[in-house]
């Protein structure tokens, strides 16, 4: 019994030991602080210094390169700010879209974090929703843009140089993305065109497109640009919602339509969309 009463005793004191000493600790915790990247606007992620992780550059021209532990070390800034990224001379490196006075202005990436000079090309434009994206299947990023409410497109020759635009549709675009949305392989585009809604233009994998399909979203005309994405892309994300197809979804602001509510509008095969489903 004597024996038990010690055990007793023992435990007693191993229980108000661990009290003593964890009640000072519960006031040091301390929550993990969110890596921050120098610079502000919209974001363009790629590995621009060739280490295999991600680097963030901003739209002002601000190079983050990544640690690969969600740190960052401020790269060689950019001077003129970016519009676009995209591979324009199939190299394997990401390089930059400027633009000028009526230019477009290519910088090749060295694959280190900096840039060639400029490489210019007469534009005639200042556009704006400016996507690279490889239009033609050649490996080279070309470029779109919206240009007074008209889709433009600039084949890039695969130099950092680009070939005359081509006005691919004329009806009021005011939003612009580009995705394969048929499931055929090529890249197709998609925007907003007022009240006449969204609009499809199916890729031909040539740097063409087929007519315009319209796709009226009823009482659902007035569009909001959404929260903004990596790839600065005025129509919010495309995504695969139903398994089906490449979809769109955007944040609308209308009476009839709350503001901040969400909705999703799902592609049938002939390439138009289905009525918003809202949240």
């Amino acid at each position: 019994m004597r024996q038990f009463h010690q055990l007793v005793r023992f435990l007693l004191i191993v229980v108000m030991l661990t009290l003593s000493t964890s009640l000072p600790l519960a006031a040091q915790v301390s929550f993990f602080t969110p890596p921050t990247y120098y610079g502000s606007g919209t974001v363009f992620v790629g590995d621009f210094n060739g280490d295999g992780k991600p680097d963030i550059l901003t739209n002002i021209g601000t190079m983050n390169l990544g640690k690969g532990d969600g740190t960052f070390t401020v790269g060689t800034t950019i001077v003129g700010g970016v519009l676009a990224v995209g591979d324009f001379n199939g190299d394997g490196k990401p390089d930059v879209l400027q633009q000028g006075t009526g230019t477009l202005l290519a910088l090749l990436g060295n694959g280190d974090g900096t840039f060639q000079p400029p490489i210019s090309t007469n534009s005639g434009a200042s556009l704006s929703s400016v996507i690279a994206d490889d239009l033609n299947g050649d490996g080279k990023a070309d470029v779109l843009g919206i240009f007074y409410n008209n889709l433009v497109v600039y084949i890039g020759n695969g130099d950092g140089t680009f070939a005359a635009p081509t006005y691919v549709f004329d009806g009021g675009a005011s939003s612009l993305a580009a995705a394969d949305f048929n499931g055929d392989g090529n890249e197709d585009l998609a925007g907003t065109a007022g009240s006449a809604g969204l609009v499809v233009l199916l890729g031909n994998r040539d740097g063409t497109f087929q007519p315009a399909v319209f796709s009226y979203p009823n009482s659902y005309a007035n569009f909001q640009p959404p929260i903004s994405t990596a790839m600065a892309n005025p129509i919010s994300s495309l995504m695969d919602l139903n398994m089906l197809s490449r979809d769109l979804t955007y944040f609308l602001a209308t009476e009839t339509v709350p503001s901040g509510h969400l909705s999703v509008r799902a592609m049938d095969p002939a390439s138009t969309f289905f009525p918003g489903l809202r949240t």
